[in-house]
């Protein structure tokens, strides 16, 4: 690396493992958002055969 300024700085570890984490927990909550939304709305069409 020719110039300092283009090394990362030091919390970027951490902000990448941070995100690592939280990533599949974020995943879980919208699925579940989406598929209860989405029994919500079957409940709710009438004659539609879904």
């Amino acid at each position: 690396m020719t110039y300092e300024g283009d090394a990362p700085g030091p919390i970027v570890g951490f902000i990448l493992i941070g995100s690592l984490l939280v990533y599949p927990f974020f995943l879980l909550i919208t699925n579940s958002i989406v598929k209860s939304v989405s029994e919500s709305n079957k409940s709710h069409v009438k004659g539609a055969n879904l």
